[in-house]
């Protein structure tokens, strides 16, 4: 039994793998999911509701409000990158 492991001779199963990956997506998806698109959904809201907030008369206006857009959504599609 050693010299199997030794060799590197043991069984490896390609099912849990997957079935601990999905297990971990469905894990994600039911619990973090929900509250990263009500966040989401909270900032395009602000914006739509009161456009007068959000400046654009300059580049660094765009940007400040291209970053704030991409903070809220990074933050929702961050751990989908560890995938």
């Amino acid at each position: 039994m050693t010299d199997a492991i030794e060799k590197g001779n043991t069984p490896f199963s390609r099912e849990v793998t997957m079935f601990a990956s999905v297990v971990a997506i469905y894990i994600f998806v039911v619990f973090f999911l929900p509250q990263g698109f009500a966040t989401v959904a909270e900032s395009l809201k602000d914006i739509f509701e009161q456009p007068e907030a959000w400046r654009i008369n300059t580049s660094t206006d765009v940007v400040a409000l291209v970053s704030h857009l991409f903070s809220k959504a990074g933050t929702l599609l961050i751990p989908f990158s560890c995938f």
